[in-house]
């Protein structure tokens, strides 16, 4: 656990630094993990040709035994990927040849060039969060002496994992829309012939609709879960938080699409700072009141904030980046950061969830 959390703490120490200084920064990190850029084992700004005029540039390579294993690709850290982004790491890993790609950035993803899939497929991510053992256990199979076998036999686990995924999402998806409603209408109208006479049955059925609802599932149009549900967890991190919401509302929320924010300890608010271009897609906001329990989910559907130059905070270090502010008493969740009449962020208030931490 101690390696990891000093990863984040370098991580999140260069938040603000310039793209140099963060790419000496991780690779500081990997020479703690033993690739040695004495030895060869890690190259930087590798230039490769492409035809007589391109060239690729990837970050960092790491080699084993002289042999090229993993190439990384490096963004600051307050930066998400993008399809471009992504997009370079899977060209690097082509020209290469390497099966195995990793994203540094806001996060850590890791992509696998799995032979099956047309294109390298994102097998693991995680934030820079101390304690986690999810990450300690990865960093293990991404660290010296490196055993390239249990590397793939991750990947195949984690494939394994993305398919069960996938097959529940739809059956979830097909249920939600209604698809088994009138099997089961069917079967229930059938268990009903052996108690009640046809024309009693004929008349009822006529005015009978069956619903299958999901366990926790309501409408995202309603504000509020009645009664709320109390979830029952080890730990709450943005994650955790995704996966609550995701469970009560069915949205898809992810790390590109999501925000989260705890109460800042120096002051009691929420603040985070979103790139003014998240505006143009559904945006997915969640609070996290630690003291209560709480989770505050909003939904602000795409280009419904259209000027957010104009809607909130500029920050004067960064361009196309709001910055916003609220306290966490207030009911309006208005931001203050703007001055003057801040937006109030109730409008977009979906779901209080409460939960507990298991202890």
């Amino acid at each position: 656990m101690e390696i990891w959390n000093e990863i984040c703490f370098y991580i999140n120490k260069h938040k603000n630094s310039s793209e140099k200084e963060f790419q000496s920064n991780v690779e500081f990190i990997f020479d703690k993990l033993g690739w040695s850029s004495y030895k060869g084992e890690m190259i930087s700004q590798k230039t490769i040709p492409i035809g007589s005029a391109q060239r690729l540039i990837p970050d960092i390579i790491l080699k084993d035994n002289d042999k090229e294993v993993i190439v990384i690709e490096l963004k600051k850290n307050n930066v998400s990927i993008s399809n471009r982004i992504e997009q370079q790491l899977f060209s690097y890993m082509l020209q290469l040849k390497l099966k195995f790609g990793i994203f540094i950035g806001e996060n850590l993803q890791f992509y696998y060039d799995d032979p099956n899939n047309n294109k390298p497929i994102k097998i693991f991510e995680i934030e820079f969060i101390e304690n986690n053992e999810k990450a300690v256990d990865f960093i293990s199979l991404i660290r010296k002496p490196f055993d390239e076998g249990k590397l793939l036999d991750f990947c195949a686990k984690k494939i394994l994992e993305i398919g069960e995924d996938k097959k529940l999402a739809d059956l979830e998806n097909d249920i939600l829309n209604g698809v088994f409603d009138n099997n089961i209408k069917i079967f229930f109208i059938e268990l009903l012939q052996n108690k009640y006479e046809k024309h009693i049955i004929d008349k009822i059925s006529n005015n009978l609709e069956v619903k299958v609802l999901l366990k926790n599932q309501t409408d995202i149009t309603d504000t509020q879960p009645n009664p709320p549900i109390r979830h029952i967890i080890e730990k709450i991190d943005k994650n955790e938080a995704m996966n609550l919401v995701n469970r009560e509302v069915n949205m898809g929320l992810n790390n590109s699409n999501t925000v989260f924010s705890n109460v800042n300890k120096g002051k009691p608010v929420w603040w985070f700072e979103p790139e003014n271009s998240r505006f143009n897609y559904d945006f997915h906001l969640i609070l996290n009141d630690a003291k209560k329990k709480i989770l505050y989910y909003f939904f602000i559907p795409k280009n419904d904030i259209t000027n957010p130059k104009a809607t909130f905070y500029q920050r004067k270090d960064f361009d196309d980046k709001s910055q916003i502010e609220i306290y966490d008493d207030d009911p309006k969740f208005m931001d203050t950061k703007k001055t003057g009449n801040g937006l109030q962020f109730k409008k977009y208030l979906k779901r209080e969830i409460q939960y507990s931490i298991n202890s």
